[in-house]
């Protein structure tokens, strides 16, 4: 998704510059843009971070750290194999 805003980005810098022949107009919408993409990039990472914590639970696995498969009250590791309740993740 980012790559097609920064292409419409350096598309609306190339046409605002040939039409106001203007070459400090790019420099200050590059400020700008890079401005707006992190500030995006904190809410977004803010936004996942919330709805980890509102479940409850860590989702990784104790043993070796990698995403777990939750199967009703019970969870399983891909990649070790281990394996137990929910309330053992906490």
């Amino acid at each position: 998704m980012f790559y097609w805003i920064a292409a419409a980005f350096f598309l609306v810098t190339l046409i605002l510059t040939v039409l106001t022949e203007n070459i400090a107009l790019p420099l200050v919408l590059g400020v700008v843009f890079v401005v707006v993409l992190t500030i995006l990039g904190e809410m977004f990472r803010n936004s996942e971070n919330a709805d980890q914590r509102g479940k409850g639970v860590s989702r990784r696995c104790p043993h070796c750290g990698s995403p777990v498969i939750l199967r009703g009250n019970r969870w399983e590791c891909g990649w070790c194999g281990d394996h137990g309740d929910v309330s053992s993740l906490k």
